[in-house]
């Protein structure tokens, strides 16, 4: 109950100056979704004001795909599930980067 399914891989614009730019060294990325909570643009300028960025977004703007909060050494949470594109030895780019972050001091 109030889930959205959306079937398939969705295509996900990101931004270029954006750490998920740099994760995924591309602009358009494609991935898998089901969702039950999705966030209120109309709040994102408020986000916005406050240091959260929305990098990444879908459906000509109307989900929010990924955010970052640059302050921070790695905060970046995706809406799709990046655990349908990961095998054992060939990690999904955002659990590889987060690994990668986590290892450096």
């Amino acid at each position: 109950m109030g889930g959205s399914l959306r079937l398939g891989a969705n295509e996900i614009n990101l931004n270029k100056n954006s750490l998920a730019y740099k994760i995924y060294n591309t602009e358009v990325i494609y991935k898998r979704h089901r969702h039950r909570y999705e966030f209120n643009t109309n709040y994102r300028e408020q986000f916005e004001k406050n240091g959260m960025n929305f990098t990444a977004e879908s459906d000509n703007g109307k989900r929010m795909e990924i955010l970052e909060v640059p302050s921070h050494k790695f905060f970046f949470g995706v809406q799709f599930h990046p655990e349908f594109s990961s095998r054992p030895g060939f990690p999904e780019h955002t659990f590889k980067a987060f690994v990668s972050a986590a290892s450096h001091k």
